[in-house]
């Protein structure tokens, strides 16, 4: 379980060889021989968790995971790289992972609402998805197509900038959310963290004592400004000006890019991931 500072304690690649050993296919055969060897109530989570795992290996393609040593919140932490893939299995039964927060940080446009939505699909009811947008629309003058009242403006360079206003309301906003997944319901985080590191300290703090999967939702510049052109209530240019900036120094425990993958391949990996290290 993660929590505390993002991204401390080891995050093992499931696909690492030194982890399940070698070839995916020896690494099938490990992991099948271990459930047989264990108790019952234990062979039945590896025995799911194996399942999504084989799905994943057939599904998803381009991701990465984050390793960084026991304890440490370094900005120079080496991305490992890792493939996975599609397969659409709800995460249901013994296997089902504890309710605990998903905070999804990427650009606008960069596809983290649809991946939010079918993580939902995946790991249950009770999960919840919250984000940004909403606590936009419940400022003043939130309900206008790319507006905040006083509290937020959008400049043409697809620049934003907030005000204290927006700070006090923001501050509320993260307890709000901390004090929902401290009563057990799951939370995932559509979140853009305009000031990268800085950023995520503050909703770290929020979040703390609780278990946090914090997952970067990348997309090339290009492909996300194009998909802003078709969504009348984006400011154009505000996908291309985030695409990088609200990574800048942010640790997370795996990554995901929409570019050439689909959310559902995006939200098999995530869900999978919360599954085994939460199970």
């Amino acid at each position: 379980m993660r929590t505390g500072c993002p991204g401390s304690g080891i995050v093992p690649d499931p696909y690492d060889a030194n982890h399940l050993g070698g070839h995916p296919h020896d690494q099938a055969t490990a992991r099948a021989g271990a459930a047989a060897s264990a108790s019952a109530a234990v062979s039945v989570v590896d025995r799911a968790n194996e399942s999504v795992v084989r799905d994943l290996g057939r599904a998803v393609r381009h991701a990465e995971l984050v390793m960084i040593d026991d304890g440490a919140c370094e900005d120079d932490a080496e991305p490992l790289s890792s493939g996975y893939t599609s397969g659409v299995t709800p995460f249901l039964g013994p296997g089902r992972p504890k309710a605990a927060v998903i905070v999804l940080n990427g650009g606008s446009s960069s596809g983290k609402s649809s991946i939010a939505r079918r993580l939902q699909d995946r790991l249950g009811p009770t999960w919840l998805t919250l984000g940004v947008d909403d606590l936009i629309r419940a400022l003043p003058g939130g309900g206008e197509p790319v507006g905040a009242g006083a509290s937020i403006d959008f400049g043409a360079d697809g620049s934003v900038t907030v005000n204290d206003d927006f700070r006090r309301a923001e501050v509320a906003w993260y307890e709000g959310l901390a004090a929902m997944a401290r009563t057990g319901t799951g939370v995932i985080i559509d979140e853009v963290l305009m000031g990268g590191k800085s950023s995520q300290a503050r909703l770290a703090a929020t979040l703390s004592g609780l278990s946090v999967t914090w997952v970067g939702v990348r997309c090339d510049p290009d492909v996300a400004a194009a998909r802003e052109l078709t969504r009348p209530d984006r400011v154009v240019g505000m996908a291309r000006f985030q695409a990088e900036r609200v990574h800048d120094g942010v640790q997370y425990d795996l990554v995901v890019d929409t570019t050439g993958n689909t959310a559902a391949d995006c939200a098999t990996f995530v869900a999978a991931f919360v599954l085994r290290h939460d199970s």
